[in-house]
């Protein structure tokens, strides 16, 4: 699905020790064409954390399926909005990334920084 994010942003967390469990507030908005979001078809989105280091952990993965409400023009692009929250545990200080994926394609990185104070 060709989406956009229109746009995401966090800069630091100054954390007093490490390791603490942090949430994240996200709203994902999403578009996509009106064949994309035809009834029954499924998308399946993934955030992971990226912490310093080689490893990322999924933070939260779903699947959703929205449809262009009745009387939808074809031509315009069909909204899909989703609030999450998630809960992840900070072991180290320093550069983290999140990384939003839906239907296996990469719509953003949103970079922030975990500082002690």
């Amino acid at each position: 699905m060709p989406a956009d994010l229109e746009a995401a942003g966090i800069d630091a967390l100054w954390l007093p020790e490490l390791p603490t469990v942090v949430q994240l507030f996200l709203a994902l908005s999403l578009k996509g064409t009106t064949e994309e979001f035809a009834r029954g078809v499924i998308h399946n989105a993934e955030i992971y954390l990226v912490a310093p280091g080689p490893t990322a952990a999924v933070a939260v993965s779903f699947e959703f399926s929205d449809v262009a409400p009745p009387g939808h023009d074809p031509a315009w692009e069909v909204p899909s909005f989703h609030r999450l929250v998630l809960d992840f545990e900070v072991t180290d200080y320093g550069p983290h990334l999140v990384e939003v994926y839906v239907n296996g394609a990469n719509l953003a990185f949103v970079p922030l920084v975990v500082r002690q104070p």
